[in-house]
């Protein structure tokens, strides 16, 4: 009968604390949550250019520029795989050995990656298999890389045109 009396008796005082911590207020456990998945999080933009740089001296202030080529198109990812996905992606192919490049140099996908370390963007040409990046990875010119990620990009672009149409 002791025996139960102690139980209760901690059963109690085990409840009242599980009560108490019940009364922490939920937003600031909620607003803890939001900020460890900003902290974690990464955005990425997968841009559509147009292969043909602005020439100086016709510059249209109103059409949005990569490093001198009109953005055709954009779709903003916010899936963390997909974006893990493709950056994998992007990296194996920048990370491909035994690649040649070509002249042509007519870049048509740009990628923006923002995490909490800061901000690359990649201007790329699947076609002559150079990309270039500025920012936080800036590769410092050009570099070569292996079309292993141009499905997924035209994959990412073509999803946004299909929402658009319909």
């Amino acid at each position: 009968m002791r025996r139960l009396m102690l139980l209760s008796k901690r059963g109690g005082a085990i409840a009242g604390l599980l009560l108490l911590a019940s009364c922490v207020s939920p937003a600031s456990t909620s607003t803890d949550a939001a900020a460890e998945q900003v902290a974690v999080s990464e955005s990425l933009v997968v841009l559509s250019l147009d292969p043909k740089p602005v020439q100086k001296d016709a510059v249209d202030t109103s059409q949005p520029l990569m490093y001198g080529h009109p953005i055709l198109a954009r779709v903003e990812v916010s899936d963390q795989n997909v974006i893990r996905e493709t950056m994998a992606l992007l990296k194996q192919g920048f990370a491909a050995q035994g690649v040649q490049g070509s002249r042509c140099w007519l870049p048509r996908h740009g990628v923006i990656h923002t995490t909490a370390e800061g901000v690359t963007e990649y201007v790329i040409c699947f076609q002559c298999r150079w990309y270039s990046a500025y920012g936080l990875s800036a590769s410092g010119g050009r570099s070569t890389t292996s079309v292993v990620a141009k499905r997924m990009l035209d994959r990412l672009l073509q999803r946004a045109r299909d929402r658009q149409s319909r």
